[in-house]
């Protein structure tokens, strides 16, 4: 359950059974942990520092491209500095998103890690995974949120020294965006192009960390998706042998379209 603002949204079934887990910041022992009080109060400084302009829009991505950042001012500061800032906000960011689930404060958080540090690529991760849980909000466009999220994920993918998290929420999105067209009987091109496109992630995913457990079962879900059920009853045991938990419900379907042709 995902919070935008004070209103609550679950998930559908199928779009849970994609998702796997949420998000992969926290997947990487290494990753920078959600901010304590201290941090809070020094993001809060940060985010003064730069206050929106009038007009600015908190909730889209660079506020809408009404605020300059540090480095479009081409005034002189502290590089170091603004660095550390922008950490600081995405540690915010990352709490408000996947602990506290409220996209709105998350945005802001981003944004505010966006104007003191542009070349963070973790900023335009945290767009993407925005946009993604925003897809699934009633009344929400998901097809076009889903396709915003994939187009900051790919960003952040490529500016951030292809982190391999980055490339495993981009898996996600490009599943989830190719199973909605199939449930809501889109058009077969973008149908395949979604999930194709989900299918070059999840392999490469595969390759570069083959015993990354939540790569095999994205893997699964995507070949799933695609009706190719005995390859993804592969990747599915494979994932679990990792010790991946996959759901009941993700189990008991494949077992109706496999029946007895296991292998």
């Amino acid at each position: 359950m995902f919070r935008v603002g004070r209103a609550f949204y679950f998930l559908p079934l199928a779009a849970a059974l994609a998702l796997g887990q949420s998000c992969s910041y926290f997947s990487n022992k290494n990753a920078v942990k959600p901010a304590g009080p201290e941090k809070a109060k020094e993001a809060a400084e940060a985010a003064a520092v730069q206050p929106p302009a009038p007009g600015s829009d908190r909730e889209l991505p660079m506020y809408g491209g009404k605020v300059k950042s540090f480095k479009e001012r081409g005034t002189p500061y502290n590089i170091a500095q603004a660095q550390a800032m922008s950490r600081d906000a995405m540690r915010l960011g990352w709490f408000a998103l996947l602990k506290q689930q409220d996209t709105r404060e998350a945005m802001a958080r981003f944004n505010q890690a966006w104007v003191t540090d542009p070349e963070n690529y973790e900023v335009y991760w945290g767009f993407g995974m925005v946009e993604n849980a925003k897809a699934f909000v009633r009344g929400e466009d998901t097809a076009a949120r889903l396709q915003e999220a994939a187009k900051w994920q790919t960003k952040a993918y490529l500016m951030g020294h292809k982190d391999i998290r980055v490339l495993l929420d981009l898996t996600n999105t490009y599943n989830q965006l190719g199973y909605y067209y199939q449930a809501t009987k889109g058009d077969d091109k973008a149908i395949d192009d979604a999930l194709a496109r989900g299918e070059g992630c999840a392999r490469k995913c595969c390759q570069v960390e083959p015993k990354n457990a939540r790569a095999h079962f994205l893997f699964a879900a995507n070949l799933y998706y695609q009706k190719r059920y005995q390859e993804a009853w592969q990747e599915t045991q494979v994932a679990q042998s990792l010790g991946f938990t996959v759901p009941v419900k993700f189990i008991a379907n494949l077992n109706k379209h496999m029946g007895d042709n296991k292998k």
